[in-house]
This record gives structure tokens, sequence and C-alpha cells, in this order.
């Protein structure tokens, strides 16, 4: 049989099958977790739409153990406590800056310990780049030399907050900033174009990593920040690297404010592009706002995850002259706000220069832990 196709038969054919093609693209592009309504961040879309290489290794049990801490503190403490900005430009100040007058680790885990919470974190490496430890890693061909070492007061803070958290009973954790104005950036570029961190600045990374879990065995959770500045594959290759030192050790990658933007379950599809692999999904000030699944399928397998939302007692992450703490009546709603995500609160309470914590933010603190205790 003859069957004789037109130049128009033709041309409708090939519509059909362009639409056809678009329809399918659709649908693969919009897929999210199996059963899991999508939680898409506003955020602009500068990460590849295809995901590479990831699996976050937490067990259930240890799901339940770290969520059982309910409470933690966040203590930042570095360059930022002294010049009062919350962006310290590390390429123009001097270590000299870094001065406590009466540098007690001891009395901020002791307040930890106080005010009822279970877990630490300090900034260990800020964004300008001064590590509060004595780095003896490469830079450029020589040793670190940004770093309490090399300044006016040179006691090692993370041996010290270790061994406080160790006395107390607390459980321990680092945060370490994957970017920073001293070298990687002289200024900060919040959301840049990937790949973006040189060869020379992700070694480096990775070197002081290594030897923050060498030296410090006992780090139990890794808090690793701005980590929109690395592509899945870098972020993948920090996450094995501290779980080969530290096997034990939690490794979470912090979505940051724009958390505020989640619609929707928050899951591994949503925070993908930005924090997987990670054994926590977190939220930055703003709580997400439905209660967070524990258990999450990606791509076929299940995985069992935390959620933690961190926020500062007061108006910023560091200490200030007018730092004051929020209402006791705020507090307790950002707790039982937490609390009912299914979440832990990391509470920010920071040190101020003289290396202690005021009795402002203790003062509060307590009270804080009284309406809990009710």
């Amino acid at each position: 049989m003859n069957i004789k196709i037109t130049p128009m038969k033709m041309m409708k054919s090939l519509k059909i099958i362009v639409l056809l093609l678009f329809a399918y693209a659709f649908v693969v592009y919009g897929q999210t977790v199996r059963g899991e309504p999508a939680g898409i961040s506003k955020m602009p879309q500068i990460y590849s739409s295809k995901y590479q290489t990831g699996q976050s290794t937490m067990t259930k049990k240890e799901v339940q153990k770290w969520c059982k801490m309910k409470f933690g503190m966040f203590i930042h403490y570095n360059l930022s406590t002294f010049d009062g900005l919350e962006q310290t430009p590390g390429s123009t100040t001097p270590v000299s800056v870094y001065n406590p007058t009466e540098l007690d680790v001891d009395q901020w885990i002791r307040v930890a310990k106080d005010a009822g919470m279970k877990y630490a974190i300090l900034t260990a490496k800020h964004s300008s780049g001064f590590c509060l430890w004595d780095s003896k890693v490469k830079w450029k061909g020589k040793e670190y030399d940004y770093d309490v070492a090399v300044s006016p007061v040179k006691t090692d803070v993370v041996a010290e907050f270790i061994a406080a958290c160790k006395k107390y009973g607390i459980t321990p954790g680092i945060y370490y900033c994957l970017m920073d104005t001293r070298h990687s950036d002289t200024n900060i570029v919040w959301t840049p174009h990937l790949p973006y961190v040189s060869k020379e600045y992700s070694q480096l990374v990775k070197d002081q990593l290594t030897e923050l879990h060498t030296r410090y065995p006992d780090i139990a959770t890794q808090w690793l920040d701005i980590p929109r500045h690395l592509t899945n594959d870098q972020r993948d290759t920090l996450y094995k690297l501290v779980k080969k030192i530290n096997p034990k050790c939690i490794v979470m990658f912090n979505y940051g404010q724009e958390s505020r933007d989640i619609s929707g379950d928050y899951n591994i599809s949503s925070a993908k592009d930005v924090t997987w692999p990670t054994d926590i999904l977190n939220s930055e000030k703003t709580p997400i706002k439905l209660p967070f699944r524990n258990q999450q399928i990606f791509e076929g397998k299940k995985y069992e995850l935390g959620y933690e939302h961190c926020v500062s007692i007061a108006d910023k992450w560091f200490w200030s002259e007018k730092a004051k703490p929020k209402s006791l009546k705020e507090l307790i709603a950002i707790w039982k706000q937490v609390r009912k995500l299914n979440g832990n609160l990391l509470l920010n309470v920071p040190p101020d220069k003289t290396g202690r914590i005021p009795k402002v933010f203790i003062d509060q603190l307590m009270e804080l832990k009284k309406q809990i205790e009710k």
C-alpha cells in the first residue's frame, strides 16, 4: 500500500515529536524524592541540575542519638569578636587584632552545661581565615601564618575547647568556613558560578580538615559553612575525607539563610545542589515550615538524617558592644517551634573580647533553661 506523505503532514508530525520531547524533559527534570512534595529554594539556579556523586552514611541509631541531644551551643569567637564586624576582611586585618585579656574557654562550656545543652560547635576558622589553632599546613610553600600561634595570645583554643567539653560531658564540634577573605576571596561572593575555588585553596581546605581530625580525634561534628563555593564532587570529597579519618564524626554542610525560601517538605532533593552529601539538613535564622522527616528516600536509596536550626541569642553572630539577648518570650518560642519541627536547636552564645561569655547572656540562658524544664 502506498502512503503519500505531504509536506504539511510531515510538519505536523515533527511538531508532535518536539512537544512530546519537551513534555518528557519537563517530567524528568521535575522529579523529586519518591513520594515527597518538592521543597525547592527560590535561590538562583547557578548549579548543575544533574546530580553527580555523594551518599551520607548515618545509621538510624546514630541519628536517634544525635536527636536526643536536642540543644547545643554555637560559639562564634574569632577576629570578628574584636573588630566588631560580622565578616572580618582577612586580607587587611592583622593578627594583632586578636587579643583577649581573660580568655576562659572552660567558662564557655561550663555555661553550656549549666544551660542544659548537650553539644557545642566552635568557629575554629571563620570567613577571615584566622584559625583558633596552630595550623602547620603549607600555604604557598610556607607554614600557614594566620592563626593564634602568631597572635598576642597563643593559646590553642581548639585544644582548650575539646578538653573542656570532655570535662563537662559536652559533645564537641568544629565549625570551618569553606571560603575566607585572605586565601580564597578578597570580597565575599555568596553564590558564585561553579567551579569557583582554586586547586591551591581546595588543597588548603583538605589539609586543614585532615590536620584538625588527626590532631583532635574527639571532634564529633564537622560543621562546614559556605558550601555554595563547592561543586557536588568537591563536597563529596570533603565528606569522605573526614569520614575516612574520623568515621563516627557527623559531617554537615550549612544550607544558610536561604532556608527561608524552602517551601513544603525539607528534603534531600531540595538541598542536594547546596549541601549534599550531609548527615544533617539545617536551617539558619528562619526555621523550616513543616516537621522534618528523619527517614528519606533519594534516588531509590533510604537515608537517615537529622535536622538542626541555628540562630543567635543576640541580633548578630559575634559579640559587639551593643549586643543584647533576645527576649525570653522570643527564645522560648524559637525553642518550641524547633522542637515541633523535630529538630535540634543550636543557639549561638558569643564570648566578648575579654574571652568570656557576658553575664547578660548567661542570665538569659538560665531563664530559658527554667522555661524549657517546666
